[in-house]
């Protein structure tokens, strides 16, 4: 009897102490374990029914952001594989004597077919608007200007001029919308001009300088679709669409212009054109648009900068053509301002346009 009520009042005490202790501390949840030894609580329960069989916990994480961490790395490798697929435009227009607007037009037609294919897949609507068809318009001629270009000027000429489109967006932004540029951005925009110049002090000759300014006209014509997408706001529909009416275009358009200057045509230069159509630009637009849910704006626009460095490489290994030394100097110039200005614009978040904006163009290559 004493024993029992010595062992009573232990138990009695330690109960009060225990209750006096979680008083002490309210910010300290205490834990309520109504289960029984060899049965699970109902909340232990619940919780591992929401844990899928095969998730693991690393490094102190949820399983959420595991599976978080692996689609961010998996999107940027599909950026990766875009870059690549991309960066063949240059060699393989080399390779095809065609009039320039018979391949850009042809090329549209079989990238059309995969886009669309995709669009009806993935049930994303076609949504016609101004800005949708603005977009198209812009990646039409960007599509047209860059093939036109890598015939009269080298592929590295064609592609980094052609990354100059940031640049045309800011002097778009303040000559037409009246926006006034930080002295950054002004900087900015003086130092890619020097780079451009740059371009024009190699191979003087009409064509070569011909092929530069239909390059940069594939910059701008980028830039105004760039524009057209930034006003349309944060919307998947206007920017499928705007891709889609781009190529068909390019196909009504340049194809029937540009069977008349072609001479010839044989089965190794089909398998080219079907190759740019559906590898250089039709899968491309099918892994960016999957690697763009989990890759950032400013990862993809990075990622994308391969495409500049690789296109010319390309062309130097398998035709032998080498940019003159004040190109790769403008080169440098361009990638590496247009790259600092990508890091700095999303950091200091001033995208005039919302949603996607300037960082966000490596869907509409071209």
């Amino acid at each position: 009897m004493q024993s029992d009520a010595k062992t009573q009042n232990s138990t009695t005490a330690q109960g009060n102490a225990k209750a006096l202790s979680n008083a002490k501390s309210p910010n300290k949840a205490t834990p309520q374990d109504d289960s029984t030894p060899g049965k699970t609580s109902p909340a232990k329960a619940q919780n591992d029914a929401k844990m899928p069989k095969n998730a693991k916990v690393q490094n102190g994480g949820t399983p959420t952001q595991t599976s978080s961490s692996k689609a961010r790395k998996n999107a940027m490798l599909l950026m990766v594989a875009c870059a690549i697929l991309w960066s063949s435009g240059g060699i393989l227009i080399k390779l095809i004597s065609w009039s320039p607007l018979l391949i850009a037009g042809a090329r549209s037609m079989i990238a059309a077919f995969v886009l669309g294919t995709y669009m009806i897949y993935q049930k994303v609507p076609i949504y016609i608007c101004k800005y949708s068809i603005g977009a198209g318009i812009g990646l039409c001629g960007c599509c047209t200007f860059f093939v036109v270009a890598n015939k009269f000027t080298t592929a590295a000429n064609a592609i980094v001029l052609q990354y100059a489109a940031p640049i045309f967006i800011l002097l778009m932004t303040a000559f037409i919308f009246k926006q006034k540029l930080h002295k950054k951005e002004i900087i900015v925009v003086a130092i890619t001009m020097a780079g451009i110049v740059l371009f024009f002090f190699d191979q003087l000759s009409p064509g070569n300088i011909a092929g530069n300014l239909f390059a940069i006209l594939a910059g701008i014509f980028m830039a105004l679709m760039f524009v057209m997408v930034g006003q349309g706001g944060d919307n998947d529909s206007i920017r499928m669409t705007g891709i889609l009416l781009a190529h068909c275009l390019s196909a009504v358009i340049n194809i029937p212009t540009g069977i008349i200057g072609t001479a010839s045509v044989t089965g190794t230069e089909i398998l080219y054109i079907i190759i740019l159509g559906i590898f250089q630009l039709g899968i491309p637009y099918v892994l960016y648009a999957i690697a763009s849910k989990d890759c950032s704006p400013l990862a993809c626009s990075l990622i994308g900068m391969l495409e500049p460095l690789l296109n010319p490489v390309w062309v130097a290994i398998f035709v032998g053509e080498i940019p003159g030394m004040f190109a790769l100097a403008g080169a440098a110039i361009i990638i590496g301002i247009v790259t600092w200005w990508c890091i700095t614009d999303s950091q200091g978040n001033q995208d005039s346009f919302g949603g996607k904006g300037l960082q966000d163009g490596q869907d509409y290559q071209s």
